[in-house]
């Protein structure tokens, strides 16, 4: 672990995680960034076991055919062993379902009594949405859902405080989250009975205590949130232990090129070579580079599945009902999607 100052460069406007007022910084926990130079870059292996194909039993709702595709996908994604998958499908294709649904199936995997782990799910997104996640989960699923659910943000994150223990764990580097319940969970191969909710500011604060536990399945709702490489958030997120990350955001390019790198290095380090080298390439908007980098990402590649996927409302108005074909159009003309060519 070590400490980090960042300046008010490093974050921008109303990023900021609580920070100690001890003129040294925040103690975080230290990982390997690929900035200047490549420090970091996992390898390639298939997991064990098998994801059962199509919608899981557990999913009540129907999956129109543009959405059943993603699950699939990132089903071949975990089996091929790549670290996770970046779901960029425009606003109100059904994201939060077609990751319900493959959450669902690594859950069920999990519960097989042959399998080697069973971990917990953990999803970050920003206040607002964590509602809609629980009532997605519980409009989508059976009974059963993703299991109990741990609120770990606004008022339920005082009911796993430790007792005595104030402050939050980047003020010293100590783990103020009393989470043995989850880890005896996993310790007796019950962690896929769990999933847990959590923003962005809240996994920064306390990413010492999840920074230990391991994740089956980590969701990072508006990725673009950790567009800024180094804010603390960024360093607090690629601290956790997820054996497979799924991104979702619209916009994986909001202001430059290299806001691609930052979501892409969260989800397999060193996918897109250095922060410096990226830079040198792709800051200046050539067309002839943004095709190149289009095909980096939304591509497949070396026989593996492409690491990214995006569709439009326009790309599946067929499948949608007939108030969405109408406003496809007015839409193209409204909005631009800040997305490189393809």
């Amino acid at each position: 672990m070590r400490i980090r100052k960042e300046s008010d460069a490093d974050i921008g406007e109303g990023e900021r995680e609580d920070e100690p007022d001890t003129g040294r910084g925040p103690v975080i926990l230290d990982t390997k960034q690929n900035f200047s130079d490549l420090r970091w870059q996992p390898e390639l292996a298939p997991r064990n076991g098998r994801l059962a194909e199509g919608v899981p039993t557990g999913v009540v709702t129907a999956l129109k055919d543009h959405q059943r595709e993603r699950p699939e996908w990132h089903k071949e994604c975990w089996t091929v062993g790549l670290a996770g998958a970046l779901n960029a499908d425009e606003q109100g294709l059904g994201k939060t379902l077609q990751t319900i649904a493959f959450l669902c199936a690594v859950q069920d995997q999990q519960a097989q009594a042959h399998a080697a782990s069973s971990f917990p799910v953990l999803v970050v997104a920003p206040t607002s949405l964590l509602p809609t996640w629980e009532a997605e989960v519980t409009r989508h699923t059976d009974r059963d859902g993703l299991g109990h659910v741990v609120r770990l943000y606004g008022s339920g994150l005082g009911g796993y405080s430790v007792r005595g223990v104030e402050g939050v764990d980047t003020e010293t580097g100590e783990a103020k989250l009393d989470l043995r319940m989850l880890e005896e969970a996993i310790a007796e191969g019950r962690g896929h009975r769990f999933w847990m909710l959590r923003t962005y500011t809240t996994l920064t604060n306390n990413h010492h205590s999840l920074g230990r536990m391991p994740f089956a399945v980590v969701v990072f709702d508006e990725i673009q949130a950790l567009r800024n490489p180094a804010s603390l958030r960024s360093f607090a997120a690629r601290a956790i232990r997820g054996d497979f990350r799924v991104e979702l955001t619209g916009t994986p390019i909001e202001n430059r090129t290299a806001d691609l790198w930052a979501v892409m290095e969260q989800l397999v380090l060193g996918a897109l070579g250095t922060l410096k080298e990226f830079n040198d390439e792709y800051s200046e908007p050539d067309p002839g580079k943004m095709t190149e980098l289009h095909g980096r990402v939304f591509t497949p590649s070396q026989g593996r599945p492409r690491l990214a996927m995006r569709r439009t409302k326009e790309q599946v108005a067929a499948h949608l009902p007939n108030r969405f074909q109408q406003l496809c159009a007015c839409l193209a003309c409204r909005f631009i999607h800040c997305q490189v060519p393809p």
